[in-house]
């Protein structure tokens, strides 16, 4: 898919709604979530028909309720935090199948505004095969899980996992400002962690799809084999390379490469083989690793059962979402996409930011 396709959607999608004068918008999220008031809601009022709805955790959702609730609705905003972890695919493709806009209550839409960045998870590809535009929320937890990737850094580097056992802690610590540190995935949050890792003095190896003025491109079996701490920040799914998919992409082939490295994958999990990440740290070729449980709610499937047995392991919950300038900056996008889409001016567009 290529930003000339997703243009042309986007002004077919201008041309019919200015023709709406009011149109219909359904605001979906969980009790309390983004602490949601009645001024906030304000402007969004002013230019449209809003219905707005709460769910709990405990309403628990199928494609077909989420194609009934969008009947009759030309914009739906969507909290898809009361989706249940069974729409993950075991690649996580996508939580919401290809099949889901051949609902005729879902075709009639014309935009789907996700309050979270990661809007491949609503396989936008078909969603614009369908004619239906999705918008995000980009760059909004950009410094939280940035620092929080740095403080999983100092975890590691200063032997600071609690059970860390004799024989670890017989190691030597890392400082920082010896350390090489590969950045795979040069975008908002790995250009951040490379400013706040420079004040450490640390020396930086880059991979990423695009070229950035001032940083030269390494390829990806360079820098694993050169680096001494690797920071993953690249999506499952790449809509900027026609959906390419990253998932597995970190394999033996890289980790042997690796010499008692530390590894922080802050973007998802699938992106690294677990199995094969257990013997890179068998083997010594990585001597700390940290992700997110993106399947705690699989227990077959789930992260922390599959390293429970790695002390050098340290999976954690994300909670880049959780800082007030986060929340407030998800409100307010997520509420300003839909007021600028229904006066005719479409931002934050998936596949183009």
């Amino acid at each position: 898919m290529n930003n000339n396709w997703i243009h042309s959607v986007s002004t077919s999608y201008l041309t019919e709604v200015v023709k709406i004068k009011k149109p219909r918008v359904l605001l979906t999220a969980l009790e309390g979530q983004w602490d949601l008031k009645e001024k906030d809601l304000t402007e969004l009022k002013k230019v449209s028909d809003l219905t707005v709805r709460f769910f709990t955790k405990k309403d628990r959702m199928t494609e077909k309720k989420l194609a009934e609730m969008c009947d009759g609705y030309n914009h739906l905003m969507l909290n898809a935090d009361f989706l249940p972890m069974q729409f993950y695919s075991k690649t996580n493709t996508c939580k919401i199948s290809p099949e889901f806009y051949q609902y005729d209550s879902v075709k009639q839409l014309d935009a789907f505004n996700i309050d979270y960045t990661d809007a491949d998870l609503f396989s936008p590809v078909s969603a614009v095969k369908n004619k239906i535009i999705i918008q995000t929320c980009p760059n909004v937890t950009t410094r939280s899980v940035a620092e929080s990737v740095v403080a999983e850094i100092l975890i590691h580097a200063k032997k600071r996992v609690l059970d860390y056992t004799k024989e670890e802690y017989s190691k030597p610590v890392k400082n920082l400002s010896k350390s090489t540190v590969g950045i795979v995935g040069f975008g908002n949050i790995g250009r951040t962690c490379y400013s706040i890792l420079s004040g450490f003095g640390c020396k930086f190896l880059v991979n990423d799809v695009r070229s950035f003025p001032g940083v030269t491109n390494t390829s990806l079996e360079e820098l694993f084999k050169k680096s001494n701490i690797i920071i993953i920040q690249i999506p499952s799914i790449d809509g900027r390379r026609n959906n390419h998919s990253n998932v597995g992409m970190v394999n033996e082939t890289l980790l042997n490469k690796c010499s008692d490295a530390i590894i922080i994958n802050l973007a998802t999990d699938y992106i690294v083989n677990r199995k094969h990440m257990c013997r890179a740290i068998q083997n010594g070729n990585v001597s700390g690793y940290s992700t997110e449980d993106l399947h705690a709610e699989s227990a077959t499937e789930s992260t922390k059962k599959i390293f429970e047995n790695f002390p050098q392991v340290h999976v954690c919950k994300s909670n880049a979402f959780d800082t007030q300038e986060s929340r407030d900056a998800v409100k307010k996008i997520w509420i300003n996409n839909t007021v600028s889409g229904v006066q005719g001016n479409l931002i934050n567009v998936w596949g183009t930011v």
